[in-house]
């Protein structure tokens, strides 16, 4: 779904994928689920542009429901998979570290897992090669995404700036900002 000039979205409200469709290829940000696999195929059907576009992926975290179809791009497009350094093992192996999620609200999570049942949830595959990234760095990727660091959701969590289209991309981090009294 196309959200503004050169912003598109694969999946929807509860996981979701975003593909940054600019003149010199394509960045995609996040892998969502297995099963938006085929969203992505039909994002590049629509916006008229083949598979070797895509420059590469830049994962926010290494939490499964940002895997997705990760690895089958890796393997089947020869895309990088670039993921903060914290979080390279966890995309690698599954292993996550000990951190506390809070309470767990009960309809938002039965629709996650509804939502992650039609899409293929339990066949992610982990990926087996990535490029470590780290806070500040500006990536050689359509767009020049700009790493910022997000320690919270996971010891690897980051935000990413692409200002050439004008947004920031958090996955699952918790912002807040201080309000001076």
């Amino acid at each position: 779904m196309k959200l503004a000039p050169h912003l598109h979205r694969l999946g929807n409200d509860i996981v979701a994928s975003y593909l940054v469709d600019l003149p010199d290829g394509i960045t995609l940000i996040d892998a969502g689920l297995p099963g938006h696999w085929s969203d992505l195929q039909r994002e590049l059907e629509e916006i008229d542009r083949p598979l070797s576009d895509i420059r590469g992926l830049i994962l926010t975290h290494g939490d499964s429901d940002h895997l997705g179809f990760a690895e089958r791009l890796r393997r089947e497009a020869g895309v990088p998979i670039y993921i903060h350094s914290a979080d390279a093992d966890r995309a690698q192996t599954g292993e996550k570290p000990k951190t506390s999620m809070g309470p767990m609200r009960l309809r938002p999570t039965l629709g996650f897992f509804a939502y992650a049942a039609r899409k293929s949830a339990l066949r992610t595959t982990h990926v087996k090669e990535v490029v470590e990234i780290a806070d500040g760095d500006v990536l050689d990727l359509p767009g020049k995404p700009v790493i910022v660091g997000m320690p919270g959701h996971s010891p690897g969590s980051v935000a990413i700036h692409l200002p050439t289209v004008d947004a920031v991309f958090v996955g699952d981090a918790l912002t807040t900002r201080h309000v001076p009294e």
